[in-house]
Order: C-alpha cells, then structure tokens, then sequence
C-alpha cells in the first residue's frame, strides 16, 4: 500500500522489465548511466514437473548450486539497450519472455478493458479449460493449409501466364529439337561451304599437281591463276618432250645416288634421303589423286550447306552465341515447359492435401468446441457464484459460442452447433483459424427477467471490475505460475464488497504467491505481510522506501487508508476492527482446510 504517487508503480514496472517488456533510458536515474533489476525466485515449493525446470534445462540455464533457484537480471544503459540475465548467463530477450512467463503473471488494472474485448473472451474460456494443447495441434495444421492453399492460389492466378509461357516455351523447344545441333557443326559447315563453293578451281589445282608429280606436265601447262596467266607464260614456256614426272626424276637420281654411294660411302646418307624422298613424293601424289577424284561439285548439297548455317546463325541471334548455349538453353526451357505441365498434376495434389487438412482441421475444431461448451457452462456457474461473494447475486452469465458461414471454411458436426445453425438440410461451411471455428462471447443479465446482453452493453465500471476479479481468480486457481501480481484490480469496488475481493484474493495464496497492490483497507487486511511504499526528498534527489508492516505501524497505515494521513482515534479503532474481521476469517478458512 501507499500513496497515490508514492511508487508503487515501481514494483510493476521492475517485474515487467524482468519479464521481458519494453525498457528505455527512462527507467535509468537522472545522473547515473545504468539501471539494474533483479530478481531472486525461490522454487522449492514449485512441482518438478513444472515447465519451469524443462525450459531451464533446454537452454542450459539451471544452476547446479543452488537448482531451486533462478535468478532474473537485466541492464539498462542510458542509450536504452539491455543486457538480460538468467542466472548468470547472458540471453536474448525472447527467452527472458519465455522463462519470466513461468514464474509471474501480472493481473493490471488496465485488464479490467479486456472483457469488453469479445476476442479476448475465448482466450479466457480456453485457459480456464486448458485448451492450449489442443489448440496449437490445430494451429500447426492451418499454417499447413495456408501453405497449401497460398501455393495453389499462385497456379490458379498464374494459369493464364503459365499458358502464355508454356506456348513460348514449347515454340522454343520445338526450334531447337528440330534442328538437333551437333557441337562443332558450325564450323565443319563453314569449311564444307568453302570447299563446295571452290570446288572446280580445287579440282583445277589438285589435278594440276598431281600431273606435275606423276605424269610429267610442265607447270607452264596448268593454269594456277586465270588473271595472270599471261605473265606466268612468258619466259616459263618448256616443251612438252623436255618434261619429266618428279616421281620419275626421283627415281632416276635415287639410282645415282646408289651408284656413287658405292665409290663414296660419303654419300650413302644422301642417297637414304632421297629414296625416303621419292617415297614421300609416291604417298603425296597418290594423296593427290584420291583428294582430286573425291571433290564434287554438287550445288544441292551447297545449298543445303547455306540454308543450315543461315538457320545456326538464327538460333545463335535468339538463344546464345555458340551451339553450346543454344542446346543448354533449350534444356532449360525444356525443363520450365515440364513443370508448367504438371502443374496441373501439382493443383490435383493439392487440393487432395487441402481436402485432408480440411478434415482434420474440421474434427479437431469440433473437438475443441465440444471442450468448450461443456467448459463455457461451468465457468459461467463458478462466475456467477463468485459474483454472489462480491455482492452481486443477481447476475447471470452465458458463454455464447456461435459460428461465421464461410464458403472456403470446414463442415461441423450438428452437435457443435448452436440451435439457429443447425437443422439446414445444406452442408454449411464455417470461417475458421488457429482457435477453431467458435466465436465466443460473455453475455451477462444483471437483473432477473432481463435478456443476456454483451458486457459492454450493461456493464458498468464497478461491475466490469468485480466480474474481472471472478473471473481471474478462477482462471488463477487454474494456473501454474508460482507468483501472481494484482496491480489495483480493486479499482469500481467499494468497501462492502472490498472484504470478499480480498479474501477471494487470499485463498489464491494457498497455490500461488500473492503480492497485491491495492488503495483498499479491506484487501490490504487480508495480507499475510504489509508492506507500506512511500517518497523521500533527500539532498534534492527523491527516494522510494518499502517498509515492512506490523503491529500498531500496520493499524496506522490501514487507519489512514480509511480517513487520511492524521488517523483519529475512530479511524484507528476501524482499522484494527477491519484487522481482526480479516485474520477471523483466515483463521475460520485454515480450520476448516484443517478439518477437512
């Protein structure tokens, strides 16, 4: 307790920094560079079947010392950046989050807004009936069929593309196939043509030498080069009787030369080279004669020839600058073309995987709806009796759980539906996501006679407070987190009622450690400890204090919580009647938890 200004707010806001919220340099002291948060959790009442212990042990964060222990830290630096702990060891702030989930839950003030959110009523029911295991297997099967249904919207919206495409591409394909280039061709066409377009004057001049070689003709008598046969004429003219053929002159000086290698073996080496000489001139003459009777002047082959290089040079100009490119670029497009025509085959797959995620999705949210109307019944009895302890006895409640039709949602059993759904002779399909197809929602008749209507609709702010605490102490009873803080969840709720709220929120402490923060004396009377938080200006700088209660200290703080900060003999006499009111009732509970 303590007055309004007095920081309490301070306790919240250093648990939420230990819980992972968001920090900047505005929680850093004027003239320091740092702030440091700590906090010590002793788990030696917590079950070792708590998560706590796994999440510990999955990221290696357990103190062998002391492991009924966490400790959780962080720093803040003046430019707003943190540096969070877990024992020691440096973590990011997701697994802060994650552990610091498991060892406090904050109930604020501001949460008394969230019941007048219809979507935060089904996170309410689903907790209080434990359907958070149930829901996240359905939430791994609708990313699945987002998935699916995201890839088969890309075919179905691309079809008209892919037709285009898949025509281009097959034109392409069918261009290249058809002309079932060879590597190399190119260049063997090239030659060919050279040699067709030449092959009379190649016939000229192979015929040519191969008559100087072997028949004897004078080179005056063949005609090398049309424009200058007259100059190549003149001054060369040799008669006819007077030429020899080089393979005979060759032969002729080889049997001179073996004649005078028998006087001189000095020219026995000369007369080897020029026998290997004559054969040499044989092999190159009868070269000759086959080179010149294969040459054939064939103008449908040149033509073929031409047509064949104009169609190579066309496909370099459209698909890549050598055969080489021009074959893998076919490949490629051969192999787009393929899996455009079975993406057809690929839509059949998916839809049949749809089909069965559908399924399952259907059944597990009939599941989940079934968990929540028989779960939506009794939370409603457990508010409405703890409604009556606040002083509200005659307000009724309903957990309505209806559906939206959606032409692409999943079919439900009659028995999931609410009475206006079902009965349609028609398969109606519902809108569904990660929760289930349900859309639930609080209704509440404050007086008897009066329709169910929406919170927002009747609920004033007193009311919205005390159906909050109902339903967070039911929820709480139900939850396993080791510290619950309630951070003014008093606020609409008058003193009569002031004495309920605080024993609801002391029976709470027989399963979780309680710390409440609260402006009533009534709540604060219930408190196992007392501790006062006030303001002192010293030196210039303010200091916040935490003063632990007891005895006549605890009289005065609830005297001056009843009539001010001068409490009068009266109010003090209240306070200690409001102590004592307190500790009887706790004394009666622990008996009866005794007896029973």
């Amino acid at each position: 307790t303590g007055e309004t200004g007095a920081g309490k707010s301070i306790i919240i806001d250093a648990v939420g920094t230990l819980l992972g919220q968001k920090v900047g340099p505005e929680f850093i002291r004027s003239g320091t560079q740092q702030a440091h948060v700590e906090g010590l959790f002793d788990l030696g009442d917590v079950s070792p079947d708590h998560a706590i212990y796994t999440l510990l042990a999955e990221h290696d964060l357990a103190d062998a010392d002391q492991p009924g222990q966490v400790i959780l830290s962080r720093d803040i630096n003046n430019s707003g950046r943190s540096v969070a702990r877990i024992n020691g060891r440096a973590v990011n702030l997701a697994i802060l989050q994650e552990v610091g989930q498991q060892l406090i839950d904050i109930h604020g003030q501001n949460e008394h807004a969230s019941l007048l959110r219809v979507g935060e009523h089904i996170e309410m029911l689903d907790q209080y009936a434990d359907l958070l295991p149930l829901r996240e297997q359905l939430a791994a099967l609708v990313a699945t069929l987002r998935q699916v249904r995201g890839e088969l919207a890309r075919l179905r919206r691309d079809e008209r593309e892919l037709a285009r495409t898949a025509d281009r591409l097959s034109y392409q394909v069918e261009e290249i196939e058809k002309a079932d280039l060879q590597p190399g061709e190119d260049e063997q066409l090239a030659q060919e043509r050279q040699i067709l377009n030449n092959a009379e004057r190649l016939t000229e001049l192979a015929d040519a030498a191969y008559r100087i070689l072997y028949e004897g003709e004078s080179s005056a008598e063949v005609d090398f080069d049309a424009p200058r046969r007259a100059s190549a004429a003149k001054g060369r003219a040799v008669a006819a009787s007077e030429s020899r053929a080089v393979v005979d002159a060759l032969n002729e000086v080889s049997g001179i030369f073996s004649e005078l290698a028998r006087y001189d073996t000095r020219m026995a080496e000369q007369q080897v080279n020029i026998v290997a000489l004559a054969e040499q001139i044989s092999d190159v003459t009868r070269a000759l004669r086959q080179y010149r009777d294969s040459i054939e002047h064939d103008p449908a082959r040149l033509e073929y020839v031409d047509e064949r290089i104009s169609l190579i040079h066309e496909l370099k100009r459209k698909y890549g600058n050598t055969i080489e490119e021009i074959n893998e670029f076919g490949a490629r497009a051969a192999a787009e073309l393929e899996s455009i025509t079975n993406s057809e085959e690929r839509i059949a797959a998916l839809q049949a995987q749809e089909d069965g995620l559908l399924q399952q999705i259907s059944a597990l949210a009939a599941q989940l709806s079934r968990a929540r109307r028989a779960a939506g019944d009794r939370l409603a009895r457990a508010v409405e009796r703890a409604m009556t302890d606040l002083g509200m006895a005659r307000i009724q409640m309903h957990v309505a759980i209806t559906h939206q039709s959606d032409q692409h949602g999943i079919l439900l059993p009659a028995d999931v539906l609410a009475e206006s759904e079902a009965g349609s002779e028609a398969q109606i399909r519902y809108a569904f996501d990660s929760r289930g197809a349900d859309r639930v929602e609080f209704l509440l008749s404050s007086n008897p006679g009066e329709s169910l209507k929406p919170l927002a609709r009747i609920a004033s702010g007193g009311e919205t407070s005390r159906l909050m605490l109902a339903i967070k102490s039911i929820l709480s009873a139900a939850d396993s987190t080791p510290t619950l803080i309630f951070d003014e969840v008093d606020v609409g709720v008058g003193g009569r009622s002031g004495q309920v709220v605080g024993e609801k929120l002391w029976g709470l402490s027989a399963q979780h450690q309680v710390i409440c923060i609260s402006h009533l004396p009534q709540i604060a009377a219930f408190g196992d400890c007392h501790f006062k938080i006030s303001k002192q200006v010293e030196g210039g700088r303010t200091s916040t204090y935490i003063e632990p209660l007891q005895g006549e200290a605890r009289v005065h703080e609830i005297a001056a919580m009843l009539g001010g900060p001068n409490p009068t003999a009266v109010s003090l006499e209240n306070a200690r009647q409001i102590i004592h009111q307190a500790a009887q009732v706790k004394q009666e509970v622990r008996a009866m938890v005794v007896g029973d």
